[in-house]
């Protein structure tokens, strides 16, 4: 095996599970197909909850600390509330994104950038292979005994199990 865990997806979830992973002594591999850092139209949005279960800062890349809302319409009436404390963080997605690989990283997690998970195969010996084609078209194989999927509602890794597509919306920032 060239690893224990191989984790499809750099985003929030991939590169926590990596990181988390890592630090209990496993031997990680994160693959992101894209290269860091990248845009995201989504997810900007960090609650406190997230955050302080978080390890580490994140005060770096807070841009806005939300304290209030509007609810309602401006057009027919609505209701704003504020509170005094922040009950929300605001972040770009590239920045929070780099500061959660940077974390896996530094946690020992190997990182794969420019490398997109093209099919996951079970191995008769137990554990799995995943095939990776990189930025260059070239393809690399890696195997473990556990793949995570955090490649998004319609990636290969929820291919691979068998579940079907579903509906994706649009996103905007």
């Amino acid at each position: 095996m060239d690893c224990d865990v191989v984790v499809v997806g750099g985003g929030p979830s991939g590169s926590t599970a990596a990181r988390e992973i890592a630090s209990r002594g496993h031997r990680v591999i994160l693959l992101e197909r894209e290269r860091f850092p990248r845009d995201k139209a989504c997810g900007g949005g960090i609650s406190l909850g997230c955050a302080d279960r978080l390890p580490f800062d994140i005060s770096a890349v807070v841009e806005r600390r939300v304290c209030g809302v509007i609810l309602g319409d401006p057009r027919t009436g609505s209701r704003t509330i504020d509170w005094a404390e922040p009950f929300m963080y605001l972040t770009r997605r590239a920045d929070f994104d780099a500061l959660l690989v940077t974390h896996a990283r530094d946690a020992g997690v190997t990182v794969r950038e420019d490398a997109q998970a093209t099919a996951v195969t079970s191995l008769p010996s137990g554990g799995y292979q995943v095939t990776v084609r990189g930025g260059d078209g070239a393809e690399t194989r890696y195997t473990a005994r556990v793949v995570v999927g955090a490649d998004g509602a319609n990636g290969v890794v929820r291919r691979a199990v068998g579940l079907p597509p579903t509906q994706t919306g649009v996103a905007l920032e």
